[in-house]
């Protein structure tokens, strides 16, 4: 039997325009491996920690950040089908939880599998991932500010940081399904 593919709509909130990809991945794929997944898509590091939340339970890989509001689930045997079931199914992903970068995580559609499509795969996408330890939301509007403006006094700095090469509207598909596929 084939395994259903879905196809996901990862989106991180409270950026504007919107940072986003659209994958698909196989519906049994672990957590461990869908962490995987978007972490490569969006084009993070995978140097901080992680989990996923939906319906007032934390779901991630060990038990250490408990809100007395939330219950906690470690989801090493969980697939993405336990925890996004039906069309328009959502949940979160935080990463990096000082700066706390927030996602959406919508399922779009189910679809058949190819067997010519290699999965998991990025389909599409708009934005390039903020630096990490930037500052959350606030610090990315704050560089932002600066690499707009080459006369503040931090503009200099910024650049040797970030590289001069930075675009925050720079997605290349076709460069980022490669690092997708070499991580699997």
């Amino acid at each position: 039997m084939n395994v259903e593919i879905y196809q996901v709509d990862i989106s991180l909130i409270s950026i504007e325009p919107v940072i986003w990809r659209q994958i698909e991945v196989p519906s049994d794929i672990s957590m461990a491996d869908f962490h995987k997944v978007i972490q490569v898509s969006m084009g993070w590091s995978n140097k901080y920690k992680h989990r996923f939340v939906k319906d007032m339970t934390f779901y991630a890989p060990t038990e250490e950040f408990l809100y007395e509001d939330y219950s906690f689930k470690e989801y090493g045997k969980l697939t993405l089908k336990d925890l996004l079931e039906v069309v328009k199914d959502k949940m979160i992903y935080n990463y990096d939880f000082k700066d706390n970068w927030a996602h959406e995580v919508i399922l779009l559609k189910k679809l058949e599998a190819d067997p010519n499509i290699k999965y998991p795969r990025i389909v599409d996408g708009e934005g390039n991932c903020p630096p990490e330890r930037c500052g959350g939301v606030d610090g990315f509007y704050e560089l932002m500010d600066i690499l707009d403006n080459p006369k503040h006094m931090d503009y200099e700095d910024t650049i040797e940081w970030l590289g001069e090469d930075f675009d925050i509207d720079f997605f290349d598909l076709e460069e980022s399904n490669k690092d997708l596929i070499a991580a699997f």
